[in-house]
C-alpha cells in the first residue's frame, strides 16, 4: 500500500492499513463457559470455565497497538501470540440473567485472528519512507523483513548453501526489521533427517533463527496453534530463554477460546452465536 506524499501517517491510518482493525467480534459472546474437567463445578454439578470471547481478542489487538507504538524505540522488540486446540466442547452463552446452551462447539485453535494480529505487526513494524533508502518521497507500507511459515524457515536451512545473512539482507533494505513466523508447531518432517532426530533437529534451527534476530536486534512475530507452555517445550529451553528476553512482560498472549470465524464466513453457521 502506498499513502499519497501529503498524506498524514497517523496511527490509525496503520492499523487500517496493515488489517488490525479488520478484525470481527459479531460471533463472539461476552461472556460464555465451557465444559472442562477442570472448570468450577457449578449448580448443575459440571465443571465449567468461565471467559469473555470478545474481551480475549480485544485485549490481543490492543497489546498489538500498544507494541506497534513503541516497536521503533526498542529494535528487536518480538511478539508472540498463540491459540491452543482443546476439543469438542459443550458451550453456553450469557444472556440476560441465564446461560443458554448452544450446543458442542469445536475449539481448534485456528480462524481466530492470530495471524491476522501477526501480519498486522509485521506490516507495521515495515512502515517506512522510501527515502529512507534514497528512491522516493511517497509514504509506503513496505515490508522491511521477511514472512513465512515455520515450515518454510525450517526447510530453508536444509539447503547446502543457506545463510541467514544472505536471504534477510537486501542490497535495496539493508538490514531488516522484522521476521515472522507463522505456526509454528507444523513443520512436518525435515528432510534427509532420520526420525529419532526429527525433534533436536527442530529445536536446533529454531535456536539458530532466534538468537541470529536477538544478536542482530531483528524482531521476531511468531504464531503457534500450541499454548505458551506447550510452545516452550516444543522449542527448548534455549530458544525460549531468548524469547523471554526479546518479548516485553505482556506481549506473549494466549488467546485460546476464542471461535474460529471461518464457518460462520463460509455460510455454514447462520447465526453467529449459535
Amino acid at each position: 500500500m502506498t499513502i499519497g506524499a501529503d498524506a498524514k501517517l497517523t496511527k490509525e491510518l496503520v492499523y487500517e492499513a496493515t488489517g488490525l482493525t479488520s478484525l470481527r467480534f459479531e460471533h463472539l459472546a461476552s461472556l460464555v463457559r465451557l465444559e472442562m474437567p477442570n472448570g468450577n463445578i457449578q449448580a448443575d454439578g459440571k465443571q465449567w470455565i468461565e471467559y469473555s470471547e470478545q474481551a480475549l481478542l480485544h485485549q490481543a489487538i490492543e497489546l498489538a497497538k500498544q507494541w506497534l507504538s513503541t516497536a521503533q524505540e526498542h529494535p528487536g522488540q518480538s511478539f508472540v501470540i498463540t491459540s491452543g486446540a482443546v476439543g469438542s466442547k459443550e458451550m453456553q452463552v450469557h444472556e440476560g440473567k441465564q446461560w443458554r446452551p448452544i450446543g458442542s462447539h469445536h475449539f481448534s485453535g485456528f480462524g481466530n485472528g492470530k495471524t491476522t494480529i501477526a501480519e498486522a505487526l509485521f506490516y507495521g513494524r515495515g512502515i517506512m519512507t522510501l527515502n529512507e533508502v534514497g528512491q522516493a518521497q511517497e509514504l509506503c507500507i513496505y515490508p522491511a523483513g521477511k514472512l513465512r511459515s515455520a515450515r518454510e524457515w525450517m526447510l530453508m536451512q536444509s539447503e547446502s548453501e543457506f545463510s541467514l545473512d544472505r536471504f534477510l539482507f537486501s542490497e535495496q533494505l539493508g538490514k531488516p526489521r522484522v521476521i515472522l513466523i507463522d505456526d509454528a508447531g507444523r513443520e512436518g518432517s525435515l528432510p534427509f533427517i532420520r526420525s529419532t532426530e526429527q525433534a533436536p533437529e527442530i529445536r536446533t534451527r529454531y535456536y539458530d533463527l532466534i538468537n541470529y534476530c536477538y544478536r542482530q536486534k531483528l524482531s521476531v512475530i511468531l504464531t503457534s496453534n500450541y499454548r505458551l507452555n506447550e510452545l516452550a517445550a516444543f522449542l527448548g529451553g534455549a530458544t525460549w530463554s531468548r524469547l523471554l528476553e526479546m518479548v516485553p512482560e505482556g506481549y506473549m498472549i494466549d488467546i485460546t477460546g476464542v471461535r474460529d470465524y471461518r464457518p460462520i464466513a463460509g455460510g455454514r453457521v447462520a447465526t453467529l452465536k449459535q
